[in-house]
């Protein structure tokens, strides 16, 4: 899977993966950066916020739950070990949510979309019709949930970043250059189709896996194993069972 980070104006979001820290902060350093802003704590999107803060003796800023999930970061399974790399601990500055960023040429509204991640956030420009939506999309039709995405969060997410008018949706995984609306819609969709799904087989009694089972999943065995069951299919039925539960209390 490839990790985006995006540049523009004097602007980066998101700080690449420790993996290519070398390699990622002698480009970075070639380059006029004045702001830096973090979409959310993953790793994948924050493994050279140390380092780079210290290079270019720059602060990032980051929604204020980033803050305490960066400084004490937890450990992680050996997959995202294996692909991303841990970060270095460390601290940043808190991003104001109601002043947009501000550029040369550009001005970009921040929007809190949780689901994916507690601190989760994109960046919107109406003018240029762009979003940054971070993790909100990577794919139209998921097959994976991490042990703590929320689904009905994510739908929420989805639902507050189709009412924006825009056409690129720079995703940090699978950016969408034309028609990046319709790819949203069709998350969103599908979300919504797998929870109602899932809920009527909860209705009838039926546990995760029965009810893995009834919609004809697979689990990724693999993916599962390396990730010590961080990441799975089974997960994305949990998380329904989840929401649905704490909204029917």
């Amino acid at each position: 899977m490839y990790v985006h980070t995006y540049m523009i104006d004097g602007l980066l979001i998101d700080t690449g993966i420790r993996k290519l820290r070398k390699e990622f902060i002698e480009e970075i350093q070639q380059h006029n950066i004045e702001q830096i802003v973090i979409s959310h704590h993953h790793e994948d999107h924050t493994g050279n916020l140390s380092e780079l803060q210290a290079a270019l003796q720059l602060e990032a800023k980051a929604h204020p739950l980033t803050i305490d999930l960066v400084s004490r970061p937890k450990s992680i399974s050996l997959s995202r070990h294996m692909s991303w790399g841990c970060i270095t601990p460390t601290t940043c500055g808190i991003l104001d949510l109601v002043v947009p960023i501000e550029t040369n040429h550009y001005n970009f509204e921040i929007h809190h979309i949780p689901g994916h991640a507690v601190d989760q956030i994109a960046l919107y420009e109406k003018s240029q019709g762009w979003l940054f939506s971070a993790d909100l999309y990577l794919t139209s039709y998921p097959k994976i949930f991490m042990d703590n995405e929320s689904i009905l969060t994510s739908i929420k997410s989805l639902d507050s970043m189709l009412v924006l008018d825009f056409d690129v949706l720079f995703c940090c995984h699978r950016p969408r250059y034309e028609n990046g609306k319709s790819f949203l819609q069709e998350k969103k969709q599908y979300l919504e189709e797998f929870y109602g799904k899932v809920i009527r087989e909860y209705q009838e009694g039926n546990e995760p896996r029965q009810i893995l089972k009834a919609l004809g999943l697979k689990e990724r065995h693999q993916i599962k194993l390396l990730s010590q069951q961080e990441i799975s299919t089974i997960n994305m039925v949990r998380s329904c069972i989840r929401d649905y539960n704490t909204i029917s209390r």
